[in-house]
This record gives C-alpha cells, sequence and structure tokens, in this order.
C-alpha cells in the first residue's frame, strides 16, 4: 500500500488509480518508482500503461505489445469495423 513507503519522494513517481469494473468506487493503485534520482532524466517506462490494464483485465499476456500482434489483414477487417462503428456518429 501507498502508506508503508516512506516520505521521500525526491526521486520522481508515476501513479495510477483504475477503476474496477463493476462501476463501484473500487479501485486499484499501481505506482512506478524510479530507482536512480529524479529530476529532468525521470522516465517511466511506456510499457507501464499496458502493464497495469493487463493486470486490471486479468490477462498477463496482453501485457507486452509483442503478444498482440496480428496479420495485416486482420488489422485491415478491425479498421474497417472500426470505421463502419462511427459511421453513424
Amino acid at each position: 500500500p501507498l502508506s508503508s513507503l516512506d516520505d521521500d519522494w525526491s526521486e520522481g513517481y508515476f501513479y495510477a488509480e483504475v477503476p474496477l469494473p463493476g462501476g463501484g468506487d473500487e479501485y486499484r493503485r499501481y505506482l512506478y518508482r524510479v530507482a536512480d534520482g529524479g529530476g529532468s532524466k525521470c522516465f517511466v517506462p511506456i510499457q507501464f500503461g499496458r502493464e497495469v490494464l493487463a493486470e486490471v483485465i486479468e490477462n498477463p499476456d496482453v501485457a507486452q505489445w509483442k503478444a498482440c500482434v496480428v496479420s495485416k489483414e486482420r488489422e485491415e477487417e478491425w479498421t474497417t469495423q472500426f470505421r463502419e462503428s462511427l459511421s453513424g456518429i
């Protein structure tokens, strides 16, 4: 829990709070702390958001984008379906 962390936040961090499915007031909280000093060189891994969402939906296989690569044909099919879904807007 966040309350168990020390009070020195000078290193930098990224905090995400994700509502759980079901529409209630429950949330999961995720924290990424930068290990070696903050300042202008403070980076959060680009995969952090994907890893958080993969955990929330309880599907760790999608945490890495390479596991989600689909064929060009499938991608074009999804694109067409998406465009059609937006046509009425």
